[in-house]
């Protein structure tokens, strides 16, 4: 049986990850740990998480000044309305 070529990248990337592709046995060898908060994914959900925060502080910020301006102004019409 031949081994197959395997690109150079994909087997620098499979060696990363403790993988010896050209072994007779491949086998899973001892790997770092890895930190998800440092995973491009998991910083890129952080970041949309913070946009959508801002995104609802403003628009809570606008609805409670126009419920304000409501409030007023039916107060206003309850004690005989006026302009």
């Amino acid at each position: 049986m031949t081994t197959p070529k395997i690109d150079p990248e994909l087997m620098a990337k499979l060696k990363a990850l403790g993988i010896d592709p050209t072994s007779p046995n491949p086998q899973w060898v001892t790997t770092q740990p890895v930190n998800a908060e440092d995973l491009p994914s998991v910083q890129h959900h952080r970041d949309l998480l913070a946009q959508m925060r801002d995104v609802l502080k403003n628009q809570l910020q606008e609805d409670l000044a126009k419920l304000e301006a409501a409030h007023m102004q039916l107060e206003k019409l309850k004690h005989g309305g006026g302009t």
